[in-house]
């Protein structure tokens, strides 16, 4: 029976981890080692944020002092990229204290659960319903194409092409395109949407029954537009402060900024933060408090999420590897 607990507890396949009173790892099972890395005879003795420092390594850090103090299991679901892995996962982390024959509690257990498949289905479902919020709500044929490119960059993909046709179409969802055509039906334009990881793309125009823009307007409105952003990064800027300082409707400027950019207002006032964001990491020693508030976030924290999203490595990385490429 012995054996057969040791084989249990080694192949288990949810990371389990040991600490002491001072949140210290005591042991790991196998699946904790691969979790992190490292044998559990590297961290032994060390504290989590030791040998993977993270906002959500401290989090979990606080979590486990909570668990010692009240003697209560403390449930924490996080989205963290674990060393080894390219991409973050969905963690559910379930902290509980260890306790001797008199309740006194000895030390707190981690166990942490990968559970990236439930999240994404619960996502998926979200988006289907906020999708039937979003999409079709209006007659207005180009604003339910740019809506609908729109929602497929955001959720699915980092590309979308929807055809429009005379007849009545369906959608089909591959995975990395969105495409929206019917049998028989006639080709009356298309829209394209792309979500940039750099450089700046222009979308095809559309054409036919459409109708025709005012294209010297529009792009100077669009240039006023990018110098107030550029001007006011720290500030809190709002789409209708934006629409109304270029003397448009908050609706007009949000489809003649995309028609453009090819992003909205919202997404290229982020990536010019996050390249002020860069220049300041690697060329100042400011706090990541005094970075965040003069790009325009509220905190550190909004500031790594927007960064991790936008460049897929947290601030603080992104720092280390400045200044050692220096």
């Amino acid at each position: 029976m012995a054996d057969l607990r040791g084989l249990a507890y080694d192949q288990l396949p949810i990371a389990l981890g040991f600490y002491d009173e001072n949140i210290r790892l005591v042991g790991a099972n196998a699946a904790g080692e691969r979790s992190q890395g490292r044998t559990k005879q590297e961290m032994r003795g060390l504290r989590l944020t030791d040998f993977y420092d993270s906002a959500e390594s401290r989090q979990i850090e606080q979590a486990m002092e909570q668990t010692l103090l009240t003697g209560r299991q403390v449930t924490v679901e996080t989205f963290a990229q674990t060393p080894g892995e390219s991409l973050p996962h969905a963690w559910t982390v379930v902290l509980y204290p260890l306790k001797d024959q008199s309740e006194r509690v000895q030390g707190v257990a981690m166990a942490a659960m990968d559970t990236t498949v439930q999240f994404l289905a619960r996502r998926r479902l979200a988006n289907v319903n906020a999708a039937g919020a979003r999409i079709g709500t209006t007659l207005d044929t180009e604003q339910t194409v740019q809506t609908l490119a729109d929602f497929a960059t955001e959720q699915f993909a980092d590309y979308a092409s929807v055809d429009l046709l005379t007849g009545a179409g369906h959608i089909e969802l591959d995975g990395r395109c969105v495409h929206l055509g019917a049998s028989g039906a006639g080709r009356a334009g298309s829209i394209t949407s792309r979500t940039l990881t750099g450089a700046l793309s222009i979308p095809a125009r559309l054409s036919g029954s459409l109708g025709p823009h005012a294209w010297g307007d529009e792009h100077a409105a669009v240039r006023k537009a990018i110098a107030i952003m550029q001007d006011r990064l720290a500030e809190t800027l709002t789409l209708a402060d934006i629409a109304a300082e270029v003397h448009l409707s908050v609706y007009h400027f949000l489809r003649v900024f995309r028609l453009a950019t090819g992003e909205t207002p919202y997404r290229y006032l982020t990536r010019l933060r996050i390249a002020l964001a860069q220049r300041l990491l690697s060329g100042t020693t400011l706090t990541m408090q005094q970075i965040a508030e003069r790009c325009g976030f509220s905190g550190p924290g909004p500031l790594s999420a927007a960064f991790l999203r936008q460049l897929g490595i947290r601030p603080s990385v992104y720092r280390r590897n400045s200044a050692s490429n220096r």
